[in-house]
């Protein structure tokens, strides 16, 4: 496990955990890496990174994807694995505002997504929110 900028411990299902991520907003763009851990052999899933409107709730940005750019899937890691992920969320167009950030996961043929829950056993719903706040000038 790489050092971790930011811990979430997450788990999505009992399939994997998100012990954590980085993140970095530049000029015009929003980056982030996931650190994703198998904690089994999975089925084939689907990444999800919304950024939304923090007042309303709009969703302004996403990014849906299998991990590393469509180029590693979920149903090829093995358990105990650790995989980054690396994406890049324009913020061109996007409104001066603040913004929130949830990370999902789901399987791209029912479009059903993994229940996430903390480490404490408590139920978070269908995504995880950052605790980040981002601002567009």
């Amino acid at each position: 496990m790489p050092p971790l900028e930011h811990k979430t411990n997450a788990i999505f299902s009992d399939t994997l955990k998100l012990p954590g991520y980085a993140l970095r907003q530049e000029t015009g763009d929003l980056r982030i890496t996931l650190y994703w851990q198998a904690l089994r052999r999975m089925d084939y899933y689907k990444a999800f990174v919304h950024l939304y409107d923090a007042q309303s709730g709009a969703l302004v940005a996403q990014y849906d994807a299998v991990p590393r750019g469509w180029t590693y899937p979920t149903n090829w890691w093995e358990a105990g694995e650790v995989v980054s992920d690396e994406i890049t969320l324009p913020l061109e167009g996007i409104p001066t505002g603040r913004y929130r950030i949830a990370v999902g996961v789901y399987a791209p043929d029912t479009l059903e997504r993994l229940p996430v829950q903390a480490e404490t056993d408590m139920l978070l719903g269908d995504h995880l929110e950052l605790e980040d706040i981002i601002r567009v000038p």
